[in-house]
């Protein structure tokens, strides 16, 4: 397959797709080898990349001291004279030289990928095997995306090479390892590794795991390190504007707060790495003062906030424990009004029962009295002959006594007893005081005479409801 011109129809789809000029979609057309999808992606991460505001940029610290110059100047030198400029870099275009990263990666990927699959067929074996040798030192592999991942890398390939006694590195971002130093109010230690660098293997070896400066390392500050192969440090080396490796830096604060402190660049000796680090640890502890202090002061109002929250929620709580005894009491007074009247309306049904009863039951005796006093035959004179006098007492004490005649049945007695006033009951049974004997109601139908009572009878009424 060979790249030349593309039709108007294709370059008129690029253009409508990516939204870019006619010389742009031509040249990454070009780029792509003529795959539009490969082609619009390769425009987007370069317009993504280009629009990305920087996050969490440190600012560049203030000019260093005489010492720290001094120091850096040395450290500056060192590097110089032990690089080697790469052949024909001086005469790529500026414009090449400022793209980003992603871009040129993609690029070359391109352009490897074309050259591999022409070269099998057109190019010596050598030759393949030189442009094989030169894609891969172009293109180096990526590192995890992941920060967390990528520290993890990190840390097992640096004590793979140059042993467990080193940093104490953190297994996360920077971000996250900025935050926790700024809790632990410390700075942090930040190593760039560029593992290509002619310089690294040196410096990690005889400075980083120098075993004093390990110590006051870990003894002072909280660590982190990253491959600037992956995107974390990548672009945290891009944040700070690194010109030469290998580069450690000290950060304060984190998020949109992070500062840089101070930097050193190139293979710096352990002494000169420690005493850099110590000036700046000197100069600018009163800032870590300021932060503790200034932690502390939200410590303390968060602490009183708390305390006032939850001194707010108990009264909360006490109120709502007050109202909810309030309804209680409300309702447990309802409860009892409630069954204080129910009683009085069971007993005023009650009564009302009662006295309808009761009225019937006077109803009744004194339509009863009414048929009694009736049915009476009239009362014998007291010269009569043949006459016998009976006394009735009720169980009111009251007495009563009327004339009859011998030949009159008992039943007639029971009536005129049924007819007084002060008769209350419906049932009653009668019965002779002496000797004391109850009639039965067979005796009610035989005469005074027949019964053998005299002249005298006395008779006792006996309730039966």
């Amino acid at each position: 397959m060979e790249v030349e011109g593309f039709d108007e129809e294709t370059i008129a789809r690029v253009m409508e797709i990516a939204g870019c000029s006619l010389n742009e979609a031509e040249f990454i057309l070009g780029a792509s080898g003529g795959d539009i999808d490969l082609a619009v992606q390769l425009y987007k991460d370069e317009i993504a990349n280009q629009s990305r505001p920087a996050e969490n940029v440190p600012p560049r610290p203030d000019p260093p001291t005489n010492r720290q110059e001094n120091v850096q100047e040395a450290n500056r030198m060192d590097v110089v004279r032990h690089s080697r400029p790469l052949p024909g870099v001086l005469g790529v275009p500026i414009h090449v030289i400022g793209m980003s990263f992603g871009m040129i990666a993609k690029l070359l990927g391109v352009a490897g990928n074309i050259l591999s699959m022409f070269g099998r067929r057109i190019l010596p074996r050598r030759i393949q095997r030189m442009l094989g040798g030169l894609r891969r030192a172009l293109l180096p592999r990526v590192g995890p995306a992941d920060p967390t991942a990528a520290a993890a890398d990190f840390i097992q390939g640096f004590s793979a090479a140059y042993g467990e006694r080193c940093p104490r590195w953190q297994i996360s971002s920077w971000e996250v390892a900025a935050q926790k130093a700024q809790a632990d109010g410390s700075f942090l230690f930040v190593y760039l590794h560029s593992p290509r660098h002619q310089d690294t293997a040196t410096f990690c070896r005889n400075t980083l795991c120098s075993p004093a400066f390990v110590d006051y390392l870990n003894s002072t500050f909280v660590s982190w390190g990253g491959n600037i192969r992956s995107p974390d440090a990548f672009r945290l080396a891009s944040s700070l504007r690194v010109s030469k490796y290998p580069y450690c830096a000290l950060l304060a604060f984190s998020g949109a707060r992070t500062r840089l402190i101070t930097f050193a660049e190139g293979n710096v000796r352990p002494e000169a790495l420690a005493e850099l680090l110590q000036a700046a640890l000197v100069e600018h502890n009163g800032i870590l003062w300021e932060e503790r202090l200034i932690h502390e002061q939200r410590s303390h109002d968060r602490r009183l906030r708390e305390e006032q929250d939850a001194e707010y929620q108990r009264s909360l709580e006490a109120d709502r424990a007050k109202e909810l005894e309030r309804q209680r009491q409300e309702e447990e007074l309802r409860r009892i009004e409630d069954e204080r009247l129910e009683k009085e309306r069971i007993e005023r049904e009650r009564k009302e029962m009662e006295e309808r009863e009761k009225q019937m039951v006077l109803d009744e005796l004194q339509k009863r009295r009414d048929q009694k006093s009736k049915m009476l035959p009239e009362e014998p004179g007291a010269d009569d002959e043949g006459i016998a006098i009976v006394r009735v007492r009720f169980p009111s004490g009251e007495n009563h006594q009327r004339r009859f005649r011998s030949s009159d049945p008992l039943k007639t007695v029971i009536d005129w007893a049924e007819s007084l006033d002060c008769n209350t009951y419906l049932r009653f049974s009668v019965a002779t005081t002496y000797p004391r004997q109850v009639l039965v109601a067979e005796q009610y139908s035989e005469t005074l005479e027949a019964l053998n009572f005299g002249k005298q009878i006395a008779l006792a009424i006996q309730p039966e409801d």
